[in-house]
């Protein structure tokens, strides 16, 4: 077997401890979520609401690693630019996520909280990052570890 160098970049290191970040805080915007209202809807609004914006804050920090400069994407494209449609596809549920993470932490806001409204709204949120997360694990693993042979 041929020894062959480390071809993983350093935004794929910030971008995994991120990510985990990420997956941490889903568990705990999920329990929040299957909570009981019961009758302190506002104290069920502030178990969401705190999950709720340390996802956004760690959503933007995934995005900032990956899509800034010397980011995840950046070095995707460098090494393997077949990949561009896919990146682009990532980049696009960015901007919906962050829209849809924003929606939410300013629904628990407001004073008229509709906490089933919440719960649907939020658990499609989960959804769609669980999607947006196996995307991001097929282009990295597309990227960095498709040995197309030759030899």
């Amino acid at each position: 077997m041929v020894d062959t160098p480390d071809r993983t970049p350093a935004s794929l290191a910030r971008a995994r401890g991120v990510r985990e970040d990420i997956v941490e805080v889903m568990v705990d915007v999920e329990g929040a979520l299957a909570g009981p209202v019961g009758s302190d809807v506002q104290g069920w609004n502030d178990s969401v609401a705190k999950p709720l914006r340390r996802l956004r804050d760690a959503f933007d920090a995934h995005c900032a690693v990956t899509e800034g400069e010397d980011g995840l994407f950046e070095a995707i494209l460098l090494d393997a630019p077949r990949m561009q449609a896919k990146v682009r596809r990532l980049e696009v549920d960015h901007k919906a996520i962050t829209a849809a993470l924003s929606s939410l932490v300013d629904a628990l806001a407001g004073a008229d909280l509709d906490p089933e409204a919440v719960r649907v709204e939020a658990t499609e949120l989960l959804g769609q990052l669980a999607r947006h997360r196996q995307r991001g694990a097929d282009v990295v693993y597309d990227a960095f570890s498709v040995d197309i042979g030759g030899e």
